[in-house]
């Protein structure tokens, strides 16, 4: 698991908020939501809005979010398996 998602041992809080609230499933494709800089938000990643508490911000941008990543994957049949960042 990439370790942009923890502070100190445990995941960040509202990541898994954050998470459910996306369509994105794909693991790749969530951690490209979780560092892409949100022009909603001033540039700021999810990844930083998490770490400065933001969470219902975080939560608002992924639900706006998708990915050709997720299309690919359900094409192949590879979508439907839980997703891990």
């Amino acid at each position: 698991f990439p370790g942009c998602q923890f502070l100190e041992d445990r995941p960040l809080p509202g990541l898994d908020r954050m998470l459910a609230a996306s369509a994105v499933r794909h693991p790749l494709a969530q951690l490209e939501m979780l560092l892409t800089p949100a022009p909603r938000m001033n540039g700021e990643s999810p990844l930083a809005l998490l770490r400065k508490g933001r969470v219902d911000d975080a939560v608002a941008v992924a639900a706006a979010s998708a990915s050709p990543l997720d299309e690919e994957a359900g094409a192949r049949g590879g979508g439907a398996h839980p997703a891990r960042v």
